[in-house]
Formats: structure tokens, sequence, C-alpha cells
């Protein structure tokens, strides 16, 4: 699997998870957050390719941590 398609599946896989994406030129390299129960990722569109898939990576990490440690506070 090449960079582009390692992109495009991380950003399948956010989708399907509920993570509005949206590419904008930015200050900063971007990050996620939630505003009530929506999750977006920001991301800088002039990042390299590598850096992209780096936030990308790195946001799903953080989603999957708070999705787990939410449901097993809620138990």
């Amino acid at each position: 699997m090449n960079r582009t398609e390692q992109l495009q599946k991380l950003e399948e896989i956010l989708r399907k998870k509920s993570v509005r994406l949206i590419y904008d030129v930015i200050k900063s390299e971007g990050g996620l957050c939630r505003v009530k129960n929506q999750y977006y990722l920001i991301v800088n569109r002039n990042l390299t390719l590598e850096q992209k898939i780096a936030l990308l990576s790195k946001s799903l990490l953080i989603l999957e941590n708070n999705t787990k440690s939410s449901f097993s506070g809620s138990q």
C-alpha cells in the first residue's frame, strides 16, 4: 500500500467513526476536536503526505482511547 492509499484508508476509517474531516490552510498542522457530540479533524492542507498520515493516525489513536475510556467509565 503506498502513502496515498494509506491516507485514503485513514480518512475512510475516520469517516466511518463519524469524524468530519476538514482540510484548510491554517497556521498549525491541525488536530482533533469535539463540539458537543461531533468530532472534527482539521488538517492543514499544506502538510506533506507523511505529516497528514501522522496527524490522522495520531487522531485515530486519541479517538479510540477516548471511546474506550468513555465506555469503561460508564459501567
